[in-house]
């Protein structure tokens, strides 16, 4: 019969081998899924609607540039907000929400072009 002691040790090496196989499992998913990913989203351009609550919105422009290992897009992205304030970051990292409306190239280039125009 085994101690309480020897159960507890036995449990707690049960739990991280079980830690273990999730992350075995998540790698494998991962590497299953990131191809479809980046074949569906990097490349493309998109816009999400941003603000500070209520009607004080403003659309970020995005041009996805790479899905990453942790499922995350990375991406070029640049917006004026309410108060005329201008953010472009080069590589930005975003969850897959912000992938809200797809929009053309010509669409994206226009609006950075009026973005540059206000620098």
């Amino acid at each position: 019969m085994k101690t309480l002691k020897q159960l507890r040790e036995e449990k707690a090496t049960l739990q991280r081998k079980l830690v273990d196989l999730r992350d075995l499992i998540s790698d494998i998913e991962t590497d299953r899924e990131l191809p479809k990913l980046r074949k569906k989203y990097v490349g493309k351009f998109f816009k999400f609607r941003n603000g500070y609550g209520g009607d004080d919105q403003w659309y970020m422009y995005l041009q996805i540039k790479n899905v990453n290992n942790t499922r995350r897009v990375e991406a070029y992205t640049f917006e004026v907000d309410s108060e005329n304030t201008i953010s472009i970051a080069p590589t930005a990292e975003h969850t897959f929400d912000i992938c809200q409306k797809e929009i053309t190239s010509e669409e994206f280039y226009r609006e950075y072009d009026k973005t540059m125009a206000l620098i």
